[in-house]
């Protein structure tokens, strides 16, 4: 079949945010007059953005000097019931968190008991299906993402019962995608394994270690670590995403195992004291820092090159740990952006002008806390302002009428009047992959339903064995599913456009085996002898109603039933029997052995 030509509409939705960065970073100066106090007018600033964004709600901390000289929540944390933003509301930071899970591992280093150029093998069990590689990871290696590891976020963004050591044990089955130590990747699965191996190390869980040595020490009170707390705490946000130019709540994303990399939540509150921490100015702001001068200043300089110059105000940005660092317009810049479903987050930090900048808000994908972070750094700075919201958005104009004229299968491409195939109940089945799990396609009338994990997804046939489906988990999602089948005629593979962020896209699952037994009165009409190519072929049922096949000189071959009256051979890679009745069409019951080298069939031996 021709290679389907596929416009991921889904990549771009969810890479927009990490354009809009890029985007803003290198654009020109304007030059005007700066005011004496360079956050008077901010907050109205704040409410006319916003509400060119159609943001709901908003909070803002910004800390100069050891001190927090604004902080402020704006719009609304629950639009439904009309809810204000306080400074105490709480938001998810997304990866933002990352900084955190680092900050854990520095205090390991400054105790003595994690050296972070050491093989994590020295520390815990690790494998991946390069033991190679997976020999010489270390610590430094996740935390500045040139692991290679690669993303497949979408392994875990399903499937929040994922446990951490179910995570570690699908690791042997991931290959890297680029080379270790070689090219800046990000992965999310990088600090998944950097959370555990803190767990190895420390004996605390990641959330204990979270709670003792980063919210206790720095009497973040109201922070929390999942969905759960945060849906039962008295000030929280509620997330939401844009659909149609209709604001709707988003399904909440439990990390659980990959907690590490995005779990976070807190308020501006508690951000103005994470922030304070990581300025490491102890006598100014009256917050003891978590770890000493030498390792702040080791997280927050370059590890991993990510792109050179930018523009004439942006150059050598790279990832530290945990951190993103660079040179913004003169000023060296510490800064990590986050999102999670429902939330858009930006923190940032000078730290040798002593200034921090946190921006939280309640909409998914939001450019938001990127603009008013950069303008609240650019006054503090004294620097000739930029006006960041209307560059944007012109630039999210542009985007969003690229995005309203694609879609995952490309209209134009499309092969009208074909039908499937195959009969609809051929693509009913289990269908697998080792990392990314199951997908099962059912039948009720002439619908299609694709369940993957807890995501059920209604499926419209698009043209031949493709079908599209729209996803509507934690985030609307297009699906492009394309059905496989071999040289034999079985239908024996599912790919399906499931992972934006995987190198490997689509992705392909394997049917698994029927498990189950035809009934005992059909398996009684398989049973009983066969010629085929001259050689009598034995089928009998075993005392616990399963066939065996005996054929002359070789042992007996179990037969596992993959339906349709079909059996794959134990122990026979490749090889199958099926079975054809009379009342189906043929004359007398057939038996067909299909093996690497060739495919054989035969009449029953009549009695």
């Amino acid at each position: 079949m021709a290679q389907i030509e596929m416009h991921k509409k889904n990549r771009i939705v969810l890479a927009i945010t990490g354009v809009f960065i890029l985007f803003l970073y290198t654009l020109s100066a304007i030059a005007a007059v700066p005011s004496e106090d360079p956050l008077a007018g901010f907050g109205e600033y704040v409410v006319e953005t916003m509400e060119e964004w159609k943001v709901p709600g908003v909070a803002v901390v910004i800390v100069n000097n050891g001190e927090v000289v604004f902080q402020e929540g704006f719009g609304f944390r629950d639009v439904e019931n009309a809810l204000p933003v306080t400074e105490q509301t709480i938001f998810g930071l997304g990866s933002s968190t990352k900084a955190f899970t680092a900050t854990l591992l520095m205090s390991l280093v400054e105790n003595g008991i994690l050296d972070l150029d050491w093989p994590i093998r020295q520390y815990m069990p690790f494998t991946l299906g390069d033991p190679f590689t997976a020999s010489l990871i270390t610590a430094r290696d996740l935390l500045s993402h040139r692991s290679g590891l690669p993303r497949f976020d979408m392994t875990f963004l399903f499937n929040p019962e994922l446990s951490r050591d179910e995570l570690l044990d699908k690791l042997r089955y991931m290959m890297p995608v680029l080379g270790l130590r070689t090219t800046f990747f990000y992965s999310n699965y990088g600090y998944a394994v950097a959370g555990i191996l803190y767990e190895e190390i420390s004996g605390q869980t990641w959330e204990e270690g979270i709670r003792s040595r980063i919210f206790q020490s720095l009497g973040m009170s109201g922070s929390n670590l999942s969905v759960e707390e945060m849906l039962a705490s008295p000030d929280f946000a509620r997330g939401y995403y844009r659909e149609n130019n209709q604001l709707r709540e988003v399904q909440y994303l439990e990390l659980n195992a990959t907690a590490p990399a995005g779990a976070v939540n807190a308020g501006v509150v508690d951000l103005a004291r994470w922030l304070l921490s990581n300025l490491d100015l102890p006598g100014e702001s009256g917050i003891t820092p978590l770890l000493g001068s030498a390792s702040l200043q080791f997280m927050q300089s370059p590890v991993t090159p990510i792109l050179g110059r930018l523009s004439p105000h942006v150059s050598h940005l790279s990832y530290g740990l945990g951190w993103m660092v660079g040179d913004y317009r003169g000023h060296y810049h510490v800064h990590h952006d986050g999102m999670v479903p429902g939330y858009s987050t930006m923190v940032s930090l000078f730290p040798d002008e002593g200034i921090g900048v946190a921006v939280v808000c309640n909409l998914n994908g939001s450019p938001l806390p990127v603009i008013l972070a950069n303008e609240a750094s650019d006054r503090l700075l004294g620097l000739d302002p930029v006006d960041w919201n209307a560059l944007t958005k012109e630039a999210h104009e542009t985007a969003e009428a690229l995005l309203n004229n694609l879609s995952v299968l490309d209209p134009l491409t499309r092969k009208t009047g074909t039908s499937p195939a195959h009969a609809l109940d051929d693509f009913t089945g289990i269908f697998q992959h080792p990392l990314y799990g199951t997908f099962h396609i059912t039948r009720e009338d002439e619908q299609l339903t694709a369940t993957y994990h807890r995501a059920t997804i209604p499926l419209e046939h698009w043209h031949f064995d493709v079908f599209t489906g729209w996803v509507d988990y934690f985030i609307p999602m297009q699906l492009a599913f394309r059905f496989v089948t071999d040289i034999h005629g079985n239908l024996n593979g599912l790919e399906v456009d499931l992972d934006p962020f995987s190198f490997v896209n689509p992705i392909t699952f394997i049917r698994q085996p029927n498990r189950e037994q035809p009934d005992p009165e059909v398996l009684s009409r398989l049973a009983g002898e066969y010629l085929v190519m001259g050689t009598l072929v034995t089928i009998q049922i075993t005392e616990d109603e399963k066939l065996i096949m005996t054929v002359p000189d070789q042992p007996e071959w179990h037969l596992e039933p993959l339906g349709n009256l079909s059996f794959r051979i134990r122990g026979l890679s490749g090889s199958e029997v099926q079975f054809t009745l009379a009342e189906t069409g043929m004359e007398e019951d057939m038996i067909t052995l299909i093996q690497p080298q060739g495919t054989f069939s035969g009449k029953r031996v009549k009695s």
